[in-house]
């Protein structure tokens, strides 16, 4: 409820349903449950006192921001809301983010060095997904996967320069779209599609070795400069479905030259 408070959590897996009243000043304590549940609605930005022990976070963002410096054991964000979400010095325990509705801007900071694997997951969405830009940082693989019934729009992917792979997984019928790609740390960028549809925008890596783009019938699209000087495998193949890409610079020395070129 209101006020500030200060919950353990029982034997078995708790629920915390803090509505309006998740505030900077609240201490929850949970150790023994391998299934707990936060849930609440943000509209002003908090740093708990603690989190500790709680599996999973349910959160309404209108708005806030949270600094999670103080939270550990959490392994799964749920995010719904229609306005701005912003993370600061998240633990690497955190690997799978759910965005269930459309946002606005996304930026999603895990803690300095956290070095983290992510799954950014769009299968519970319950209405196409819109971001107004999307950005990770502190993460260095990520997985962002598409929903079947609704379309994901990025608008754009900013990685970081932690960031060193990046895997893109489209669901059977709907699309997702990444917008342009950032990631100046990225070495290895897969995205693999079946009947859904991929768009990659302009992509801007200067350490890309390996580049890999697969579709079966679903249309592929990259389209814009591929920008990666240290490009030494790139791989693009479909079955039936259109496959498009890009411009490219890539390397073009003796010491650095694009060695395998795969398109089917």
């Amino acid at each position: 409820g209101a006020g500030n408070d200060s919950l353990i959590g029982g034997a078995g897996n708790d629920t915390y349903t803090m509505a309006a009243n998740w505030t900077s000043a609240d201490t929850i304590t949970d150790s023994a449950g391998t299934a707990d549940v936060l849930t609440a609605t943000l509209s002003t930005s908090i740093t708990p006192a603690s989190l500790t022990g709680v599996e999973t976070l349910t959160l309404t963002m209108n708005g806030a921001a949270v600094n999670a410096t103080n939270i550990t054991g959490t392994t799964t964000l749920n995010l719904l809301g229609s306005s701005t979400v912003v993370f600061t010095n998240v633990a690497s325990d955190l690997v799978t983010i759910n965005q269930n509705e459309d946002l606005g801007v996304v930026n999603i900071g895990y803690a300095s060095g956290a070095a983290a694997t992510v799954r950014y997951d769009f299968d519970g969405a319950t209405e196409i997904v819109a971001n107004t830009s999307t950005t990770f940082s502190n993460v260095a693989n990520l997985t962002i996967d598409g929903d079947v019934t609704y379309a994901v729009d990025l608008v754009s992917l900013t990685g970081g320069a932690a960031l060193r792979t990046l895997t893109l997984a489209v669901d059977t019928t709907s699309k997702l779209d990444t917008g342009a790609i950032t990631a100046a740390g990225m070495t290895t960028m897969t995205s693999t599609g079946t009947t859904g549809e991929t768009a990659i925008g302009v992509i801007t890596a200067a350490a890309l070795t390996d580049l890999t783009l697969t579709t079966t019938t679903g249309k592929l699209g990259q389209v814009g400069a591929i920008t990666a000087a240290a490009l030494t495998n790139l791989t693009a193949s479909t079955t039936t479905g259109v496959l498009t890409i890009g411009a490219m610079t890539v390397g073009q020395t003796a010491s650095n030259p694009l060695k395998t070129v795969s398109y089917t």
